[in-house]
């Protein structure tokens, strides 16, 4: 996909133009969001047993999944994006950036899952080492199910915060919330195939 001359750095009020077809920000600006996401993990990854950078379009659906498969009950919404280039360009960066670490766990080296909806976002998945007690000041969002509240993108920042989730569900818990929410998009597509037939 690539650009024209005249496309602009996405990064607040900048007006540098883009050179390349790679890159969405100007390259002062890309530079600063990798090493500012890039030192978020690198602080979550010293307390954490292991690491998984990826990205989604719903948040606390991937992080009840990651507690299922993985036990990775917390997740760190990095960047959020409607640009689906932007956001698998991030993760692959990213991915590279902590493959340095030996408690990576992403066993592809770039961005490999489909894109859904219209926004996504690149997060960490994590879980604390047993002898941890986490980072003092992270103030995280609980997500005990899929029917509260959801996150939805905050693009009002360069580069925002990270938004924290922690699974206060158990596994088996977790399991039956997701095969819940299966059963009732299973349930929708049977309507509208029988609306149309």
């Amino acid at each position: 996909m690539a650009r024209s001359s005249t496309s602009r750095c996405r990064a607040g009020s900048c007006a540098a133009p883009l050179r390349g077809t790679a890159h969405f920000y100007c390259p002062s600006h890309w530079r600063h969001l990798l090493e500012t996401l890039d030192a978020t993990i690198c602080q979550l990854y010293r307390e954490a047993r292991e690491i998984y950078v990826g990205r989604s379009n719903d948040p606390e659906r991937r992080l009840l999944e990651h507690l299922v498969e993985y036990e990775r009950d917390h997740l760190a919404v990095l960047h959020w994006s409607s640009d689906q280039a932007e956001i698998e360009k991030l993760e692959t960066e990213l991915i590279e950036l902590t493959s340095r670490y030996s408690k990576q766990a992403n066993l592809e080296g770039a961005s490999r899952g489909s894109w859904r909806g219209q926004w996504n976002c690149v997060y960490v998945a994590w879980c604390w080492k047993n002898s941890s007690r986490g980072l003092p000041g992270l103030r995280f969002r609980k997500v005990d199910g899929l029917y509260h509240p959801r996150l939805v993108p905050d693009c009002t920042r360069f580069p925002k915060e990270p938004d924290f989730l922690r699974a206060t569900v158990s596994p088996g818990q977790a399991a039956r919330i997701l095969e819940e929410l299966q059963d009732a998009r299973e349930q929708l597509w049977a309507r509208r195939q029988a609306r149309y037939s």
